[in-house]
């Protein structure tokens, strides 16, 4: 059973589509998704950036729609999958 409910899910997932879509399409792009990534490195205060193996791994992990962005269902599913 997860510690997180259904509403703190749409709520990470709202939080980051607000952060890091940052051309508002709805969709998470492989920049957006470089930049995200390397946010998150950053947060664990590791000293390098993402590599481009790292974005390709994340990309073909998550975009099961095969379409190269990240839609919000992808994200909901990556979240429940590993969080909630």
């Amino acid at each position: 059973m997860s510690d997180f409910s259904e509403k703190q899910l749409q709520e990470a997932v709202d939080a980051t589509f607000a952060q890091y879509g940052t051309n508002k399409n709805g969709t998470l792009e492989r920049s957006e998704v470089y930049n995200m990534l390397n946010d998150m490195l950053g947060y664990v205060k590791s000293n390098r950036t993402v590599s481009e193996a790292e974005v390709n791994t994340f990309m073909g992990t998550t975009d099961t729609s095969h379409d190269g962005k990240i839609q919000r269902e992808e994200v909901v599913a990556i979240f429940r999958k590993f969080y909630f």
